[in-house]
């Protein structure tokens, strides 16, 4: 399954939610006269940064165009960076999480057509996140935010076996192979902030 990088806003707080990255740079801001992807907040500059994605190195370089609430890379400001594959951006108050999804995997309203995508609706991934465990509740959580194994270990206190054991019966029991479609499938159900919060709850 070939896959592209997306920036993704954890928790959802605003629209789009996912923001698939062209090759190039682009504008990114509230203003759609302005900016070539809108962000919708009122945090956010009419032009708030330029993204440009190199796809051979699998990074963003970011740049702020004189923001009123600035630019974040994990949490610190910057006029310039780089986004690697698990690094989160903030502009003003959303922000968003550099990850690698499938391809065309369906777009803000949660259409699935000409995709490879888990069909879960919202309902059946309810209930199938029913039958996990305690433990791999967590796990699931860990994995929705796209952290490494070992920060999900050092975090719930797993060995990485444990954890990638809990990662296997996961998959299994939501019948999808990879974290990509397992959040691509959260994403396109539209339940990604709503899950998380209650799985953080149990």
């Amino acid at each position: 399954m070939s896959t592209e990088l997306c920036l993704v806003n954890i928790p959802r707080v605003v629209t789009p939610a996912v923001i698939r990255l062209p090759a190039g740079r682009v504008t990114v801001g509230r203003s759609s006269k302005q900016a070539q992807v809108v962000v919708a907040h009122n945090s956010v500059s009419r032009v708030h940064a330029e993204l440009e994605l190199i796809p051979d190195r699998r990074q963003v370089l970011v740049f702020d165009c004189n923001s009123r609430n600035g630019l974040f890379i994990n949490d610190e400001q910057v006029s310039e960076g780089c986004l690697l594959v698990g690094s989160w951006l903030r502009l003003g108050f959303p922000q968003f999480r550099l990850m690698e999804l499938p391809s065309n995997h369906g777009d803000d309203e949660g259409s699935t057509e000409g995709t490879n995508l888990s069909p879960l609706s919202p309902r059946n991934l309810r209930r199938r996140l029913l039958t996990l465990t305690g433990a791999q509740k967590r796990v699931v959580v860990e994995l929705l935010q796209g952290k490494p194994d070992a920060e999900s270990a050092a975090d719930l206190k797993l060995s990485l076996n444990t954890l990638r054991n809990h990662i296997k019966a996961i998959f299994c029991q939501l019948e999808v192979s990879s974290r990509a479609e397992l959040l691509a499938a959260f994403i396109s159900a539209e339940v990604l902030a709503d899950i998380i919060r209650e799985l953080s709850q149990d």
